[in-house]
């Protein structure tokens, strides 16, 4: 499968950019993603909607969960380590 962000690097910028605007990253110990948080569509069942717009999301980016936002807070020059 093919992802719309290879690097956590590119939703940051996209994040910095407002292309996505509702959602937020979620970061687990092993894993991270995409959510949405963001307005629900008129006359829309509000689980349904989130329910499809996550999974829609998850397809956009897969990450290394900790150990990306370790490797992230290096590459700013803040030590940090992965527990």
């Amino acid at each position: 499968m093919s992802r719309k962000y290879k690097t956590l690097k590119e939703p940051a910028q996209a994040f910095a950019e407002g292309e996505l605007k509702g959602y937020y990253l979620m970061v687990d110990n092993d894993c991270a993603f995409l959510r949405y948080n963001g307005a629900i569509a008129d006359g829309e069942d509000e689980s349904s909607f989130r329910d499809e717009k996550n999974d829609e999301a998850r397809q956009w980016y897969e990450g290394r969960g900790y150990a990306d936002l370790v490797n992230a807070l290096e590459a700013a020059g803040i030590p940090s380590r992965w527990c």
